[in-house]
């Protein structure tokens, strides 16, 4: 509740007005102005198609719904996106629904209570600081697809075999493993995409992966309780 009032404080004190981010960047294109050879190696050949997206927005003022729209329009001719944009939604959806059974699992299985989950949590946002700082080093050393690959079957097999925990501290250590491994690819997941979306269309792109997962989240949450309480936790796990 704190956090939500500060961040109320914050937002109502905002200075007023606004301020278009591309003016900076107009500001820094006319203070650098690069010679035929700079110019070159900087800017490879483009399509038409390519040079229209690398354009700045003229308006600043487009509706979310309009950019929502060219966002999903550009991610159906982009395969490789779109799947990379998924496997992230998948996990923001399925980061923030398992919190129905993994309070499940610490009440009913574990029999920790409160206490538990928060020992769960705990270890789950250690592993996820861990896997984060070490992104770039199992990278250097691994193929990010086959980081990225690895990550993801660990979560698969790791999710069905979580509600076998018997003890605590296994609970707690399986959580913080998966915590890095959700880092992983979180981090993986989103340097792609940004390596590949032009700039123009990253904010479209991202608020579509955004409502996928929002909507995801929702559909999971709902059928996870569900499948707990009518089937079993192992079966929604």
């Amino acid at each position: 509740g704190l956090t939500y009032l500060v961040s109320a404080l914050l937002l109502a004190n905002l200075r007023k007005g606004y301020l278009a981010p591309h003016h900076a960047e107009e500001t820094e294109e006319k203070e650098w102005r690069p010679t035929e050879e700079t110019e070159e190696a900087a800017w490879p050949p483009s399509t038409g198609e390519e040079a229209l997206l690398m354009t700045p927005e003229p308006e600043a003022t487009r509706g979310f719904f309009h950019d929502l729209k060219e966002g999903l329009h550009y991610l159906r001719g982009q395969p490789r996106v779109f799947a990379l944009g998924l496997t992230y939604a998948c996990m923001m959806a399925g980061v923030l629904s398992s919190n129905v059974l993994v309070a499940a699992l610490s009440m009913s299985i574990l029999h920790a209570g409160p206490v538990g989950f928060g020992f769960m949590e705990a270890g789950w946002a250690f592993g996820a600081v861990v896997g984060g700082l070490t992104t770039g080093l199992l990278v250097q050393r691994f193929p990010p697809a086959k980081v990225l690959v690895v990550s993801l079957g660990i979560l698969a097999v790791g999710h069905a075999l979580f509600p076998y925990a018997r003890w605590l501290w296994v609970a707690v250590a399986m959580h913080a493993l998966f915590g890095g491994c959700r880092a992983l690819g979180g981090v993986l997941t989103q340097s792609s995409i940004m390596a590949t979306v032009p700039r123009r269309l990253m904010g479209r792109t991202q608020s579509a992966f955004s409502v996928i997962a929002t909507v995801m989240q929702v559909v999971m949450s709902f059928s996870l309780g569900v499948l707990a309480q009518h089937a079993s936790l192992p079966i929604a796990f």
